[in-house]
């Protein structure tokens, strides 16, 4: 079974997106990012989970006082990318 980054804090939570076969890691990390951007926030915290080679990963971000749907998603992307360059997603 492939494995999935997850992130949950929206409106259909859990949002995962599954590695494909043949996909690369970075077209996989790449439509899971496309995902939360079209995603809604249910609150104030987004948290992105995956899988990598020392355990599962996970970023929390949020939301600060009046930001943005928008706003809040493109920070909490920012947030995780650094971090799974750290820790890159297994498949």
């Amino acid at each position: 079974m492939p494995n999935s980054i997850t992130t949950t804090g929206t409106t259909k939570d859990p949002l995962s997106t599954k590695f494909q076969s043949g996909e690369s890691i970075r077209d996989w990390v790449k439509a899971h990012d496309d995902a939360v951007a079209a995603s809604t926030p249910s609150g104030n915290t987004l948290t992105t989970t995956w899988p990598c080679a020392t355990g599962q990963e996970s970023v929390s971000t949020n939301r600060l006082p009046g930001e943005s749907d928008e706003a809040f998603k493109l920070r909490h992307i920012a947030d995780y990318l650094p971090e799974m360059l750290d820790c890159p997603p297994v498949p």
